[in-house]
């Protein structure tokens, strides 16, 4: 299932690489409809945007996903800002785009994780979420001023 706005190229290479795949493309939810699926998510995938300084990116969706305490598979900078938040995490990862064999490994791990019904020790990762990330930056501005 791909949510929002996707890329038809990323559409098409899915359908390249993996032709039996079943994919559903819905183009909107509402935010707290989004947010049931995220929750129900096998696996999450974030794509960070290739520009200059992409080190520093961290989307609010990231963050959301984050807060699921579910799967995620990010592609970016594995240097970046990002990568060094979901290093904290063990079933979550950031890749550069060319690494195909180490996301497929950590496909893999997540998968057969999922099919041995041996679910990761989960921690509280709701600090992460927008509503949590809103607070702290309140707490920060207020303290300024």
């Amino acid at each position: 299932q791909f949510i929002g706005r996707v890329s038809p190229a990323i559409i098409n290479q899915v359908k390249t690489r993996i032709p039996k795949a079943e994919i559903e493309i819905i183009e909107y939810l509402p935010h707290y409809q989004t947010l049931q699926h995220m929750a129900n998510a096998d696996l999450l995938f974030n794509s960070l945007a290739e520009m200059e300084n992409s080190k520093l990116l961290i989307s609010g969706k990231l963050m959301e996903y984050i807060a699921t305490g579910n799967p995620i598979i990010c592609l970016g900078d594995p240097d970046g800002d990002a990568a060094l938040i979901l290093r904290e995490i063990d079933n979550a990862k950031v890749f550069d785009r060319k690494n195909v064999e180490g996301i497929y490994s950590f496909i893999n791990y997540i998968f057969t994780n999922w099919e041995n019904n041996s679910n990761l020790i989960q921690k509280d990762y709701s600090k992460y979420s927008r509503y949590e990330t809103t607070k702290q930056l309140s707490e920060l501005i207020k303290n300024i001023s």
